[in-house]
């Protein structure tokens, strides 16, 4: 199922120091037609990470079989993989 728009999703760069996850969309039929969509996932919202000291890299979104979408990422120094939900791809994910 095409949801007739594509997304980007990237770690947000102040300072030379990750920040928060952030998303951009486009329709799929007029690629030169960006739009912000926010902050959808804040480093300090890991558990492992309350902090906010540690780097968040790697983000990629997937849509589950149940609807919703999957953020996953990688942590700096954890040997696991993060997962965040959301019932929209530029949603606010938990």
């Amino acid at each position: 199922m095409s949801l007739g728009t594509d997304y980007i999703f990237m770690v947000l760069m102040t300072s030379l120091m990750a920040k928060d996850y952030v998303a951009w969309s486009t329709p799929v039929d007029n690629l030169a037609d960006w739009r912000y969509e926010g902050v959808i996932y804040k480093k300090t919202q890991d558990i492992d990470n309350a902090n906010g000291d540690k780097v968040m890299y790697a983000p990629d979104v997937a849509r589950g079989v149940d609807g919703k979408y999957y953020l996953y990422y990688g942590l700096e120094n954890d040997n696991k993989i993060g997962v965040a939900v959301c019932d929209s791809p530029a949603g606010e994910y938990h």
